[in-house]
């Protein structure tokens, strides 16, 4: 069971850390990590630490798929309700039945423990986009019990 140290987590310098941490990286390979941070991203309501290592994971994964000369779109915003994490990379070598990036499961696990949504979306040769919906405002009840209509498909 995975345990969640919650915190409230400012979106603008969460995203402006993971960014840095992935520039120099970037640089050397000559691809263009841009991020484009809602200035009214405001916090969420997570595990601070855990959050950071998904998005760091999401960035650096994008940045080794990219090639050179390539861009990563990195973004995050929210609406009444959510706050939303997008990456999207440059991989235009991206073939039909490429399996998604390393560390996917993982990412998934933790979004699911905040009651949020994971989608995915890629054609070949257009890079692959990952967005991370998560609730701003988490009840920590609601972070301990299984949801119980996670197989239910509208």
């Amino acid at each position: 069971l995975m345990t969640l140290e919650l915190d409230t987590v400012d979106v603008a310098d969460l995203m402006a850390t993971v960014i840095n941490l992935v520039r120099e990286r970037a640089r050397k390979k000559g691809v263009d990590v841009t991020l484009d941070c809602a200035g009214d991203a405001g916090w969420v309501v997570a595990d601070g630490k855990r959050l950071k290592q998904v998005l760091y994971n999401l960035v650096s994964t994008a940045v080794a798929r990219t090639p050179q000369g390539g861009t990563v779109r990195v973004s995050a915003g929210r609406d009444v309700t959510d706050v939303t994490f997008s990456v999207a990379d440059g991989d235009v070598t991206r073939a039909e039945g490429d399996g998604p990036p390393t560390g996917l499961a993982m990412i998934a696990r933790f979004v699911e423990v905040h009651n949020g949504q994971m989608e995915l979306a890629g054609r070949p040769g257009k890079g692959l986009t990952i967005t991370c919906r998560l609730p701003a405002e988490a009840d920590q009840a609601d972070l301990r019990q299984p949801d119980l209509f996670s197989g239910y498909i509208e």
